[in-house]
């Protein structure tokens, strides 16, 4: 049986800054659909169907980022992998790499063909310093992000050893004129050759195909080999370069890159004649993306508090004694799961579920006033005075029968799972706490179809009140679903301590309709100075602030009359029609919260 982790806070942020992501670039990129990921990979990719993102991108070659320059990072990295798709054509630069490489020494000193780690080099780089220069002309903001990246990321830290070896400056320096980045402190010899090339860098940059791009690309080379092959020579053709990966499958659709490239040119010679377009600024993108950070860290902490390990204290009155006592339940994860168990269920009540949740729509909707004419009694319609003196009709009264308007609802259940629940429900096989698992699962069903808000909740007696947060609100994932399917018989109850807090729980919350169920076998054990009455008194006091308390009863049919004790006119004893006993009393208690009779 598979095993569903509650997810930690880090998991959650990063899923929601990857949610944002991909709504972003499904905006800024014409509305397409395609996957992303976050990888573990040496760096992000794409493989035309989807985008994977590298998440670390804190390393020991980088300086030291703050989270929003991190964050900053991988946005820029997502953009770039999205423009590769909507710019670029797959496995062209495989194809010119294996075209133009050899590992003869002649071949590369005759400036015919040339090193491979030497052509990955520059068919990585040029094919970046292309795409990104389009990605720009369409998304103006993406440029100083590019800028950030190139700048901060791309070459490690830039210029740290510049002017110690002109290959090495020869290399970074040809690139950042590429991605059109300020000069640094190279080796003069290293300007010197990358100021020959600055047109064809230029044309490169401006290419309308890839394969434009890679037949630059390798005049830029042939260009610049001569000099280049000297100093490798010199230096023993060292240092090496290290060989980073590359597309070797065809993707892309050359039709519709050709099109997207067009359209960018076209929107980027309309914009000439409009005021200059300013990228946005660095610092207020820090700013922007600062902010989002703070706002997933408080959405992600309101989400994983539902199953944070916690002690509450809670308060009962006794009214046998007129005193209260105060007393704490501990709050922590079931530790049990079961999704096929749930499934399984789910699909034997699948007409039940079907049947409650027209029902219950019924009755939680706005009734329409009904206008009633041609009646014995009401009110006198006068325009039927006439017709009745002719016609000798006395239907002369209209009566009218007032709506009603919908209501908001909040459900919450309690379910009891203490060891007496493993007793036999009726003269069947199944268990107490079986019955009571198909009403959970019915419930949490319904709800969800009807859009109703429900959280559940389990409880046992162990040293203290332990509750089992199984369904929180506004979340009905496998997770939730695991834990209700696997619900199983435990140890003691104390129905006071757990009916009592989420009592108090329903008290935060402001719908008209407040209905805590609690699912019970009726045979609660009371503490020191507790009995039947307390619960009753908890039961009428939520009453009065508009919270009802409805006890679904599953167990031993004797019990009932303690149990309708308990909870006064609200006590259903389940039979074999819940969805029938249920419907009965929801629809008693609607009225009675509509004001209907």
């Amino acid at each position: 049986m598979t095993f569903i982790a509650i997810e930690t806070k880090e998991a959650l942020i990063q899923k929601r800054e990857l949610e944002r992501l991909k709504r972003y670039l499904f905006i800024k990129f014409g509305k397409k659909a395609f996957d992303m990921f976050w990888t573990t990979d040496s760096t992000s990719y794409t493989d035309y169907k989807g985008i994977y993102v590298k998440y670390n991108l804190q390393t020991s070659q980088h300086r030291s980022f703050s989270e929003d320059e991190l964050r900053l990072l991988r946005k820029t990295h997502a953009i770039h992998e999205r423009g590769h798709i909507q710019y670029d054509i797959g496995g062209v630069t495989h194809q010119w790499i294996k075209d133009n490489a050899s590992s003869n020494q002649i071949d590369w000193k005759n400036n015919v063909k040339y090193p491979e780690e030497w052509l990955r080099y520059f068919a990585g780089m040029m094919i970046d310093v292309r795409m990104e220069y389009y990605v720009a002309l369409g998304l103006p903001e993406s440029k100083t992000l590019f800028e950030f990246t190139n700048e901060h990321w791309r070459f490690g830290i830039r210029g740290l050893e510049a002017g110690a070896c002109r290959i090495n400056d020869f290399r970074e320096c040809i690139a950042s004129r590429g991605f059109q980045l300020k000069d640094l402190e190279w080796h003069t010899d290293a300007i010197e050759l990358a100021d020959q090339v600055t047109d064809i860098l230029t044309s490169l940059r401006e290419s309308k195909s890839t394969v434009d791009c890679m037949d630059h690309t390798l005049q830029l080379v042939q260009a610049v080999w001569p000099t280049l092959y000297d100093w490798l020579e010199l230096n023993d053709f060292k240092p090496n370069l290290s060989i980073s990966n590359y597309d070797s499958e065809s993707w892309g659709d050359k039709a519709e890159v050709e099109k997207n490239i067009e359209e960018i040119l076209q929107a980027a010679e309309e914009q000439l004649n409009q005021e200059d377009i300013d990228p946005a600024d660095k610092d207020k993108l820090l700013k922007q993306l600062k902010k989002e950070i703070l706002e997933d860290e408080q959405l992600v902490e309101d989400e994983i508090k539902d199953y944070e390990d916690r002690k509450e204290t809670v308060e009962i009155d006794l009214p046998k004694i007129g005193e209260s006592v105060s007393e704490a339940v501990i709050i922590k994860p079931y530790r049990h799961q079961n999704l096929h168990n749930y499934n399984q269920i789910k699909n034997d009540l699948k007409k039940s579920i079907a049947r409650t949740s027209k029902e219950l729509k019924k009755i939680l909707a706005p009734e329409e006033d009904i206008l009633l004419t041609n009646q014995r009694s009401g009110h006198l319609d006068i325009s039927e005075i006439w017709s009745a003196l002719k016609t000798d009709n006395s239907n002369i009264f209209r009566s009218e029968i007032k709506g009603s308007d919908g209501i908001n609802a909040r459900t919450f259940i309690m379910n009891d799972i203490s060891g007496s629940t493993a007793m036999p429900f009726g003269k069947g096989t199944e268990k107490i706490i079986d019955v009571m698992k198909q009403s959970l699962i019915l419930l949490n069903e319904v709800c969800e179809q009807v859009k109703l808000p429900l959280e559940i909740f389990a409880f046992t007696e162990t040293r203290h009140t332990e509750i089992y947060p199984l369904k929180p609100f506004n979340k009905s994932t496998n997770l939730e679903k695991s834990f209700i399917g696997a619900i199983k018989a435990e140890e003691g109850n104390r129905d006071s301590l757990a009916l009592q807090w989420i009592i108090n729980r329903a008290q935060n919350y402001v719908e008209e309709l407040r209905i805590i169920f609690m699912i019970s076998d009726g045979l609660p054990t009371f503490s020191k100075n507790e009995d039947l009455y307390t619960i009753r008194n908890m039961v009428q006091v939520a009453n009065k602030k508009g919270i009802d308390v409805v006890c679904l009863f599953i167990g031993n049919p004797s019990n009932f009359n303690q149990v309708k004790t308990m909870y006064p006119g609200h006590a259903i004893l389940v039979t074999n029609n819940l969805q029938r006993d249920l419907i009965n009393q929801l629809t008693k208690i609607i009225k009675k919260r509509k004001g209907i009779h």
